[in-house]
């Protein structure tokens, strides 16, 4: 099956796990912008699709843990597989991986629990340093596009590609109105609990809940790692719709097991007050 065929096969709303509004509308706009936790099933689905390619089997950028687990869902996050995956799997759907502002918004609805952690964001403070190699491509083209340093380049800002003779992966920039730069950059990162001051970092959520964007090593994958929310953007009528969906698959079993037992209460004639006088 191709890619494309995999995108129109799954709703990544019918059954998933959690749902949050992360924008409200916008003037002249019925659009907003969602994330969604998908089911393990589509979490399963989306992961094939991200290793399908076969000649990536043997490339070393992609050798970190990158497993799913069927109680767990995707395990695994580095900022190549968390990239393939988000250009691979999502963006032909439209979906694409929380960068930290759709993050923190997460977070604030306290939807990411702590425990694992998770990539949202590669920082760029210059073009030296231990990945000297991407971060020169990256500031490079970010200078052409006048785009100041630092910046934060979330998974959905980049693409890769692979160098079939010397199995090196390139990253480059591409949809940058979802880059941070410059001083609002600056600003985001004096937020976080630790940052770096060089090269291209891993900005992630750590299993204590911390923020970071110091971790310099970009192919570090542990079974820690979590690849779950997804963001989109969808109209207001059909985004109620699958909340409403959402909560019945939750507790509509519950609410009816507690109607049936009130309405077997009401019945009972132990549970009925007897009028008049007691002789």
């Amino acid at each position: 099956m191709t890619q494309t065929a995999y995108a129109k096969a799954l709703d990544i709303l019918a059954d998933a796990q959690d749902i949050a509004v992360l924008s409200g509308s916008v003037l002249g706009s019925n659009m907003r912008t969602y994330a969604v936790k998908a089911s393990l099933q589509a979490q399963k689905q989306l992961y094939l699709e991200s290793v399908v390619d076969e000649s990536e089997k043997e490339i070393p950028a992609f050798q970190g843990h990158w497993q799913f687990d069927d109680k767990k869902g995707i395990t695994g996050s580095d900022t190549f597989l968390t990239l393939r995956f988000d250009q691979r799997a999502l963006r032909p759907r439209g979906l694409w991986v929380p960068g930290i502002l759709e993050a923190k918004a997460l977070e604030a609805q306290g939807k990411l629990e702590n425990e694992v952690y998770r990539d949202y964001c590669n920082a760029l403070y210059s073009a030296e340093g231990l990945n000297q190699e991407i971060a020169k491509v990256l500031a490079t083209q970010a200078q052409d596009q006048g785009l100041e340093l630092p910046l934060l380049a979330p998974f959905r800002s980049l693409s890769y590609t692979v160098d079939a003779s010397s199995k090196a992966v390139a990253i480059s920039l591409g949809n940058v109105q979802a880059v941070i730069q410059g001083s609002k950059a600056q600003e985001e990162l004096a937020k976080l609990n630790s940052k770096g001051n060089s090269d291209i970092r891993r900005l992630f959520r750590d299993w204590f809940g911390l923020w970071s964007a110091h971790w310099i090593n970009l192919t570090t994958s542990k079974a820690s790692g979590r690849v779950d929310w997804f963001c989109g953007e969808i109209d207001r009528e059909s985004l109620l719709q699958a909340h409403k969906f959402l909560l019945e698959r939750k507790y509509g079993e519950a609410m009816r097991k507690e109607q049936r037992a009130f309405e077997e209460a009401w019945n009972k004639p132990e549970y009925q007050i007897k009028h008049g006088t007691t002789k």
